[in-house]
């Protein structure tokens, strides 16, 4: 009777402490692998984004019409005004 109780206190113990770890592990976690992700992300919307604008080499520009070194063009009231 007096093991069980010892044994329930210290898996109720256990329990808890394991879980303020993992809280513990989440909040290290989630902000390095951020960390580690959102450059990686960026660099590939970044080049992708010259890739298919043809700003590396207009020849092989993978979206036809303008081009990037030309300004954008404004619209106004549905016309494409320059």
């Amino acid at each position: 009777m007096i093991i069980g109780v010892v044994l329930a206190t210290v898996f109720k113990v256990m329990n808890v402490t394991l879980l303020l770890l993992l809280i513990l592990f989440l909040a290290i976690i989630i902000p390095v692998a951020l960390l580690i992700q959102v450059p990686f992300v960026t660099f590939f919307r970044y080049y992708s984004l010259q890739v298919l604008g043809g700003r590396l080499n207009a020849k092989y520009a993978l979206l036809p019409g303008e081009s990037m070194d030309e300004p954008p063009r404004r619209v106004i009231r549905g016309r494409s005004v320059r």
